[in-house]
């Protein structure tokens, strides 16, 4: 019995150990990515377009629509 305690602990503190790692390992690569991409972004000047008149129309349009008069659009952003 003695025994399958002490190997109980022995693997239960393996996985904690080996989780811990790759939580810590995961949150480096999270920073230094999203350093990066700040840098990155920085160098291309990115400027942002605003949608066309018409496609905020046949946006609205849709969501009207579709939710029976309930929903509408706040904000309409294009993705990079």
């Amino acid at each position: 019995m003695n025994e399958a305690i002490q190997l109980m602990l022995i693997g239960m503190s393996t996985v904690f150990v080996v989780l811990g790692i790759i939580v810590l390992l995961g949150r480096g690569v999270i920073s230094l990515s999203n350093r990066f991409e700040v840098q990155v972004a920085e160098k291309r000047n990115v400027q942002r377009h605003a949608v066309s008149p018409a496609t905020l129309a046949i946006l609205s349009a849709v969501v009207d629509h579709e939710s029976g008069g309930r929903a509408r659009i706040s904000k309409v952003e294009p993705l990079d």
